[in-house]
């Protein structure tokens, strides 16, 4: 599954383009390419597209593909628990759905552990100043900072200017460093910056 995301990222990406930009698409959207899969004990497989790329793995899309094989039929619902697996660029994937009266009601899906790859590092971001962040591998690499280190109180106002400093801190971790996942390596750049805060603080 890996090397057919990877043929397309490198060799096919009008698809991807296609679907996603305008006049077809918005950057907000994905899609989640169903294929055969190509392990045994997967009853699907899929490749995520996305407005950056070809993440591996992601838990939202990989709900959305899991109710989607259901709901079409690819793979017949059974009333109450039901489990099946799919198979990701990043592996397989343990499924476990909810039916009721023939209505998919819930998803879960099991993923690759999560970890901290790098904690509190520092890095100077132009038109920002020094930025402490730390990296996160959860499907994907995210850069976590805290937004109020910043002077933000993350309010709608802000908005804007929080997904421009958003693109500044990724950008700049990005020229600076690379990430590689502990068993699947390159798994491609760093795509994703959370600005958090505390509730109470």
């Amino acid at each position: 599954m890996r090397e057919q995301m990877e043929y397309l990222r490198d060799d096919a990406d009008g698809l991807r383009r296609l679907l996603l930009e305008e006049p077809y698409g918005i950057p907000e959207m994905s899609v989640d390419l169903l294929v055969p899969a190509c392990h045994p004990e997967a009853v699907a497989g899929y490749i995520i597209m996305e407005v950056m790329g070809y993440p591996i793995y992601s838990g939202s899309n990989t709900l959305c593909t899991a109710t989607a094989v259901l709901e079409s039929g690819i793979v017949p619902k059974q009333e109450g628990i039901q489990r099946f697996k799919l198979e990701a660029p990043a592996g397989l994937v343990q499924i476990e759905a909810k039916v009721h009266n023939g209505v998919v009601e819930s998803v879960t899906c099991g993923g690759l552990p999560s970890y901290i790859d790098t904690y509190r590092d520092k890095i100077h971001v132009p038109g920002i100043g020094e930025v402490t962040y730390s990296i996160a591998y959860s499907g994907g690499f995210y850069a976590l900072v805290d937004a109020t280190e910043l002077g933000f109180k993350l309010s709608r106002d802000e908005e804007r200017a929080l997904s421009e400093c958003a693109y500044k801190i990724v950008e700049a971790i990005k020229a600076q460093r690379g990430f590689s996942h502990y068993t699947l390596g390159d798994v491609g750049p760093l795509p994703f910056c959370t600005l958090w805060a505390l509730k109470n603080r």
